[in-house]
């Protein structure tokens, strides 16, 4: 899952390397991390089983631009190749964003691939991803080994799904940037489309401010007169009041 560091600037995303055993998933690890400069990269971490071992690190690539304006980083993963260690491979394939499948290009494995390949599929569908949907690169790994088939037989024997395909050998180095590269820009395509509809479906979901056709007109509130009856009572007590002086002046000089 595409993780979005604001504050830092940055998108993370997560490429698995998937694959059957001693393909050569984590050479293609340890070759990515030897030959990218110190200060982009993460340490390398190694979970070592009695059979296998788990890779992980973070790297900044420079060449694959930037997503919604903020910088690209990179979490590559391994997972174990063996059979029984599907439910680590599983644990591992979660919230990945793009997977690159490294086969052995040796015939007497093409029935080990293909078995990978389909365990890829189930532990996708297990987390509700079409393997389809993914953005998803096979490597064509050990061209160097004898006995190997050739890249159409490769193609026709595994490669049922139309993937993107590179030859490599990995422990020269050979086709291994290419191959990442090639996940990555399809895991950045992914991305940015999803970024556009997420900000699309933000600017249709959000109503315009609607004038009102018919407003209903604010009462005035008018003062009350005051009635004929109040301003005769008003008056009369008003002059009664004036007149009072009067008379007290008349009745003290008929009292002398």
């Amino acid at each position: 899952m595409v993780q979005f560091n604001f504050f830092r600037r940055e998108v993370n995303c997560k490429i698995v390397y998937y694959g059957p055993g001693l393909s050569g998933k984590t050479t293609n690890l340890e070759v990515v991390h030897q030959k990218t400069p110190g200060n982009n990269r993460g340490d390398l971490t190694c979970i070592s089983t009695e059979q296998d071992r788990t890779l992980f690190f973070d790297f900044m690539p420079i060449e694959l631009g930037k997503v919604a304006g903020m910088n690209t980083k990179l979490r590559l993963f391994t997972v174990p190749g063996q059979p029984f260690y599907n439910s680590t491979r599983k644990l591992v394939l979660q919230g990945a964003d793009g997977v690159i499948f490294v086969a052995d290009s040796q015939e007497k494995k093409i029935q080990e691939n293909l078995e990978s390949l389909k365990n890829l599929e189930e532990n996708l569908a297990e987390y509700g991803i079409n393997i389809r949907d993914i953005p998803l690169v096979i490597q064509w790994n050990k061209r160097d080994m004898p006995n190997i088939l050739e890249i159409p037989d490769l193609e026709r024997e595994i490669n049922y799904l139309g993937v993107p395909t590179v030859p490599a050998v990995a422990p020269t180095g050979e086709g291994v940037f290419p191959t990442l590269k090639a996940c990555a820009t399809m895991v950045l395509s992914s991305v940015s489309k999803k970024v556009e509809k997420a900000g699309q479906q933000t600017l249709t979901s959000s109503s315009p401010l609607q004038k009102r056709t018919n407003p209903t007109p604010i009462a005035k509130t008018e003062e009350k007169k005051p009635t004929a009856g109040f301003n005769n009572q008003n008056k009369a007590g008003f002059n009664q009041n004036k007149k009072k002086p009067i008379f007290k002046k008349f009745e003290k000089k008929f009292k002398k």
